[in-house]
C-alpha cells in the first residue's frame, strides 16, 4: 500500500485535523515521509491511532529530517511509537496544530502538510528510533500504559545528592538533540537523571545509558506549561486539551488533567509561571495539587533573571501561606550545545541549573519521593552540600524541624564567581509577619570552595521556615535549598489565584 495524504492549513483550521486509511491485511511496518515549508517547522505534530483505537505514534513534526516508521520492535519504530503488529483495518491519522507557529507563516498561508504512507517498500533509516527497549508491550487497553517500565530499578545503591534535570527536550518535540545526543551530553555534565518532558507527547522507550530515565511530560496549554513527573501512561486528557486549545473549555481539560496526575501520584510542577508570554494564566488550579515549582527555568534565556527571581518571590509567598511545594530547577534546553539564544552570553544545555536531590540510592521511586519531601537544591555553575544538625538527628531541606536549635553548615564548591549567601526566613507574628533576607556574614573562601555556619532557633510554636539562597556578587543566582519547617499553618489561599492577585 502506498497512499498520500494532504492537509492545507490556515488560521481557521481545527486544532487536530483527522483523516483515515485502510490497511488490507495486518503489517509488519509503516513508514512516513513527511514534508512541509521550513517556516512551519515545530508547527504541528502527529498521532497515529490503529484500528484497535491503540495510538501506535505520537512526534512533533520538528527539527530535522521527518522520516517515521512503526515497526515490531523498538529499533524499528520511531521515537514516541509502540512497536508491535499493525493489524488491519482502519486507522486514524491526526495532525495537530500549534496556532501560534501560524504567525511564522504570515504571507504564505494556507500552509501544506503533506504525508506518504507506505507499507511496501520500506526505507529502514528512520529520523530517530526508540532505541534499546520499549516501555510499553501491552497493546490491548488502549491507555499506553508503561508496564515495562521500572519504577524500582537501582542505578546506584549509594546514600548522596542525586544531579540531573527535570525539564528537557529531544527530537521527539522541538528538541534539536537526539536521545543519544542528550545522554552524551548529560554525562557530560555529571547527571545521574535526566526528565524528558516533551510537549504534550511522551517518550514509549529510551536508550541503553547509565543516566536514568525518568518518563516526564511538558502538558502545553495556552493557560500555561506544567510538567508532570513519573507518569505511569500515557495522560488521558492531553488529546481533548489539544482539540479544545484556544477554547473557552480548554481550562476544564487541563485542570482534569492535574487531577488524573494527583490521583495516580504524579507529581506536578508549574514551569515558568511569570516568563514572558508562556506565563501561567490557569488561577482554578488548587495549591494542594502542586506538588513542585520550577524556581530556574533555562537562565541563558533573555527574559529568565527577572521572572526566575519573581517565581522564587513567589514560591516564598506560598511558604509563608504553609504550604510545602518544592522548588525545582528546569533547564528547558532545545537548542544544540554549541547555540546561542539572542542576545545570551551563554549556552542553553541540560543540566544548567542542575537539580541536587538526596535520596538513599538512586530509583525512580526513590528519587520521586524526596523530590516530593523537598530534599532538594537547585545551583548555576557550582555544586552544593547542605547539613543541618540538631542535638538528637540531622535534617535535609524540606524536613520539619523536631529540635529548638540547629547548626547549618553550607559548602560552595566549584564556584566560577565569588559566592554571598543569603539566609531567608518567616516566622507567623514575628516582625510584622515579613518574609526577611540578611547576608550571612562570616563566609571562608579557600580557591573556588566557599564555606558558612549558622545556628537557627524556633521561636514560639507558630509557622515558622528557614531557606538559604547563593548569589554572586552582582545578584546573580547560584544555588537555592528548599526549606527547613517547623508547626502548622492554615492556609488563607485555596487556589493558585488567590497567591497572583497578593502577589500583583
Amino acid at each position: 500500500m502506498k497512499e498520500q495524504l494532504s492537509w492545507s492549513i490556515d488560521r481557521h483550521s481545527d486544532p487536530v485535523l483527522y483523516r483515515e486509511i485502510a490497511l488490507k491485511e495486518d503489517t509488519k511496518q509503516l513508514f512516513l515521509q513527511v514534508q512541509y515549508p521550513k517556516e512551519f517547522e515545530y508547527g504541528s505534530f502527529l498521532v497515529i491511532f490503529d484500528s484497535n483505537g491503540q495510538m501506535r505514534l505520537q512526534k512533533l513534526l520538528g527539527y530535522g529530517e521527518q522520516k517515521i516508521g512503526i515497526g515490531t520492535s523498538p529499533q524499528n519504530t520511531t521515537v514516541g511509537g509502540v512497536p508491535g503488529i499493525l493489524p488491519k483495518g482502519i486507522y486514524r491519522i491526526a495532525l495537530g496544530i500549534f496556532t501560534e507557529y501560524l504567525e511564522r507563516c504570515e504571507g504564505t498561508l494556507p500552509v501544506t502538510v503533506q504525508i506518504t504512507i507506505d507499507t511496501d517498500s520500506i526505507d529502514p533509516s528512520l529520523t530517530q528510533s526508540i532505541g534499546a527497549s520499549c516501555w510499553i508491550d501491552d497493546l490491548t487497553d488502549g491507555k499506553m500504559v508503561f508496564n515495562r517500565y521500572d519504577r524500582k530499578k537501582i542505578y546506584n545503591e549509594q546514600t548522596r545528592w542525586y544531579k540531573g534535570d527535570f525539564h528537557t527536550h529531544t527530537r521527539l518535540s522541538d528538541g534539536k538533540q537526539t536521545v543519544e545526543d542528550a545522554m552524551k551530553l548529560a554525562k557530560e555534565m555529571q547527571m545521574d537523571f535526566y526528565v524528558p518532558t516533551e510537549h504534550n507527547l511522551v517518550h514509549t522507550g529510551w536508550i541503553d545509558t547509565p543516566v536514568m530515565p525518568v518518563p516526564g511530560v511538558e502538558i502545553t496549554t495556552g493557560l500555561g506549561h506544567c510538567n508532570l513527573f513519573g507518569i505511569t501512561q500515557y495522560p488521558g486528557y492531553i488529546t481533548a486539551i489539544m482539540e479544545h486549545m484556544n477554547q473557552p473549555d480548554l481550562e476544564d481539560y487541563l485542570l482534569m488533567q492535574i487531577q488524573e496526575a494527583k490521583e495516580k501520584g504524579w507529581l506536578v510542577s508549574i514551569n515558568h509561571p511569570f516568563l514572558h508570554i508562556w506565563k501561567w494564566k490557569c488561577k482554578k488550579i488548587a495549591l494542594e495539587d502542586i506538588s513542585c515549582m520550577e524556581i530556574v527555568n533555562d537562565p541563558t534565556y533573555q527574559y529568565a533573571k527577572e521572572a526566575n527571581d519573581e517565581t522564587i518571590d513567589f514560591l516564598d509567598l506560598l511558604h509563608k501561606d504553609g504550604y510545602r511545594i518544592t522548588g525545582v530547577g528546569g533547564s528547558d534546553a532545545h537548542n544544540l550545545p554549541d547555540e546561542y539564544y539572542p542576545g545570551a552570553k551563554e549556552h542553553s544545555v541540560a543540566g544548567d541549573p542542575a537539580t541536587f536531590v538526596y535520596a538513599e540510592g538512586l530509583s525512580p521511586e526513590k528519587l520521586l519521593s524526596n523530590v516530593k519531601k523537598g530534599h532538594v537544591c537547585v545551583t548555576r555553575h557550582c555544586n552544593i552540600s547542605f547539613q543541618a544538625k540538631g542535638k538528637w538527628k540531622e535534617y535535609l531541606p524540606g524536613d520539619h524541624i523536631e529540635e529548638a536549635t540547629i547548626t547549618i553548615r553550607i559548602q560552595v564548591t566549584d564556584a566560577k564567581t565569588p559566592a554571598e549567601l543569603y539566609a531567608v526566613s518567616y516566622r507567623d507574628g514575628v516582625l510584622g509577619e515579613q518574609i526577611q533576607k540578611i547576608k550571612v556574614p562570616g563566609g571562608k573562601k579557600q580557591g573556588d570552595t566557599y564555606s558558612w555556619e549558622c545556628y537557627y532557633s524556633v521561636m514560639g510554636s507558630g509557622w515558622q521556615w528557614l531557606r538559604f539562597e547563593v548569589r554572586d556578587s552582582d545578584g546573580n543566582f547560584m544555588a537555592y535549598t528548599n526549606p527547613l519547617y517547623y508547626g502548622t499553618k492554615e492556609h488563607r489561599f485555596i487556589q493558585l489565584g488567590d497567591a497572583l492577585e497578593e502577589m500583583d
